[in-house]
């Protein structure tokens, strides 16, 4: 399953030691150094013409962090563009790249003020750029970080920080104090563990990881069990159209959802099965449903269970628990469709509340639970877990009962048997709300009845609805997005995985 890793996520401290490395051995630092601040002016100039802002600012620390900077400010006073640096200490303190290229700015008639002797004014339309501090950070915040990250944060104008957010732990995704809110981070070789855990996805914004040219023997040297999903590969397992074909070719699910008044997580599951490509959806529901969409056929299990029995022999694919409930009939039932079940399944919701409390129970083949953390440490039965512990119990849970994980959340943590763990890094905010899951599952559910196996139905699931939330919160705002409306972008969104550059 390697062909879906991208980039290796590490510790900003294991990337240190990999750096240091490299440059004891012969490698010039202050290439790899220029490269880096080129790329920050890049993304700075890109910056500017998109949204013309008035003004660039650079807050530059003492280390290498902030020689990038200036390498940056240097490049982008060349093109014309409004540049003014401040400085937090004296030259003598600074690193000797930073004082190089600092004197090097100056020289070209950079503007450059030290914090203390001038009243720092950042407007909402200006770019700030963070050099403060680099990965190396750890640990608290010491004067003046404190309030100068504060009036950054406060001006609520576009950041982008330089390899990561200062005050941001770059090891552990904690935030002691404060930390720079990024709109952007510039990743500088490869992405940083604490980009993904703890606080980190609140502070780093959009992360581009930014190859700099640090020889590739040492990233493979690199031991790590966390990828990004290789977004590129992951496009070309999208399940073909052919001219001749009906609907069971197309793919049956069977969907096992829905009860008196919880029928629109069944609905929402069900019509995206739809919009993601199955031919055929049957909906088997505790209760009539009135208003499902025309499309969906639907049944009353009560009045059906023989016919319930008959589809879990026809369908390719079935998806259990949105809105069924956790009544005692609905976990009897639950209990003599798992002994039964053959077909690929997703279990989601009231099927993972099911199986945490009846762990007796054997999960039914080719499995794919998509909990969120809540629902994982209910499965796991342990409350008090952190983040790197429930991280590291999921891979163990999924080597125990041979299944594939969705750990829901931003982001995604995708686990299979035997195989590293992938970091899918897409979506919005606007996920966050009622039924989004539901609509997961139903996407997920779609590729297993298109014969993706589970593995890879999971990985393209969660990236296409990714996607599609990206795509409907540029529509409607984070704030106005529903989980319909996911359902109503995922057109859009497989046209962007088939797009052709």
């Amino acid at each position: 399953m390697e062909f879906f890793y991208g980039k290796k996520v590490i510790p900003a401290k294991a990337l240190a030691a990999l750096e240091k490395k490299a440059f004891q051995e012969g490698i010039n630092e202050e290439e790899l150094m220029l490269k880096a601040g080129k790329a920050v002016a890049l993304s700075a100039k890109e910056i500017v013409q998109k949204f013309n802002q008035k003004k660039i600012i650079l807050l530059a620390g003492k280390g290498n962090n902030a020689a990038d900077g200036f390498v940056a400010a240097l490049d982008l006073q060349k093109i014309g563009l409004s540049v003014e640096v401040f400085h937090l200490f004296p030259k003598e303190e600074c690193s000797q790249l930073c004082q190089k290229y600092m004197q090097l700015y100056k020289e070209a008639g950079g503007k450059l003020f030290q914090i203390q002797n001038k009243d720092i004014k950042i407007e909402k339309n200006d770019l700030l750029i963070d050099g403060l501090l680099g990965t190396g950070f750890q640990g608290e915040l010491k004067s003046p970080f404190i309030d100068l990250i504060k009036i950054v944060n406060d001006a609520k104008c576009f950041t982008l920080a330089i390899d990561i957010p200062s005050g941001l732990d770059g090891s552990s995704g904690e935030v002691k104090q404060v930390a720079i809110k990024a709109k952007e981070t510039i990743s500088f070789t490869l992405p940083k563990w604490g980009f993904y855990i703890n606080d980190g996805p609140n502070y780093v914004g959009k992360v581009n990881v930014i190859d700099i040219g640090l020889p590739q023997k040492y990233i493979e040297e690199t031991k790590s069990q966390y990828y990004l999903l290789d977004e590129e590969k992951i496009k070309n397992f999208l399940p073909p159209i052919e001219k001749k074909r009906h609907k069971y070719q197309a793919g049956s699910v069977l969907a096992i959802a829905g009860s008196e008044g919880m029928t629109g997580a069944a609905c929402l599951a069900a019509l995206a099965a739809l919009r993601s490509g199955a031919g055929i959806v049957w909906l088997f529901s505790k209760g009539h449903i009135e208003e499902a969409p025309y499309e969906v056929i639907t049944y009353n299990i009560e009045e059906n269970k023989e016919k319930l029995f008959q589809h879990l022999e026809k369908a390719k694919a079935i998806f259990i628990g949105p809105g069924i409930g956790r009544a005692k009939d609905t976990e009897d039932l639950l209990k003599e469709l798992f002994a039964k079940i053959k077909m690929p399944c997703v279990l989601d919701a009231d099927a993972l509340f099911f199986l945490a409390n009846n762990k007796d129970v054997s999960f039914p083949p080719l499995s794919i639970l998509t909990p969120h953390k809540k629902e994982m440490t209910r499965l796991l039965g342990k409350e008090d877990l952190s983040e790197n512990e429930l991280i590291e119990k999921c891979q163990q849970y999924v080597e125990d009962h041979n299944v594939t994980l969705v750990l829901k959340g931003a982001p995604t943590f995708i686990f299979h048997p035997k195989t590293d763990v992938i970091i899918i890094d897409r979506g919005d905010p606007a996920l966050a709300t009622a039924g989004t899951g539901d609509v997961l599952t139903g996407i997920i559910a779609a590729f297993l009845a298109q014969k993706l196996e589970p593995y890879i139905a999971a990985l393209l699931g969660v990236f296409l609805h990714g996607i599609a939330g990206e795509i409907a919160a540029v529509d409607k705002t984070a704030y106005s997005v529903i989980a319909s409306d996911v359902i109503d972008n995922l057109s859009a969104a497989f046209q962007q995985l088939t797009k052709k550059e």
